[in-house]
């Protein structure tokens, strides 16, 4: 991805860490943020929470898009006001990725509500928290292993 600084964080230091893993569909590299130390590192440095708009035709391709689960769904629907602002990496291009809140992000669509609470995030944070994975991890298709799904 353009712009997108080095990974540096070694995969083995965050085996109980929340990763987001993004393929970009226009390069088709890979991206994968540790959103457990981002959310630290928030939690110590405050941020500008900013309202984005939430934009229907994307909130309408996000359960598939993402695989939404729909108990996580339902518990926000249950309560929406408690959920913490959702986290937006800015792109070197201006664009912004929604690297956690993807739920929160269909429940305020779901909700009808115009607006969401965010932190938008620079490069020069979030690259910070770039996950390096080796390369020998790609995980193959259950199939191509032999494997039917009987046990």
């Amino acid at each position: 991805m353009k712009g997108v600084p080095e990974a540096t964080i070694p995969w083995t230091e965050c085996l109980t860490d929340i990763i987001f893993s993004w393929d970009d569909p226009d390069d088709e590299s890979h991206v994968h943020f540790n959103i457990t130390r981002l959310e630290q590192w928030l939690e110590r440095n405050p941020h500008e929470i900013v309202r984005i708009p939430v934009d229907k035709e994307f909130a309408k391709v996000l359960p598939e898009m993402r695989g939404l689960e729909q108990h996580r769904l339902k518990r926000l629907l249950d309560n929406p006001k408690w959920a913490p602002p959702i986290i937006l990496a800015m792109m070197p291009d201006g664009t912004g990725l929604i690297v956690d809140g993807n739920h929160r992000y269909y429940v305020a669509y779901a909700l009808g509500w115009e607006h969401l609470k965010a932190y938008a995030v620079d490069v020069s944070i979030w690259g910070k928290f770039l996950v390096k994975m080796p390369e020998e991890l790609e995980i193959p298709d259950a199939t191509s292993i032999g494997w039917s799904g009987l046990l």
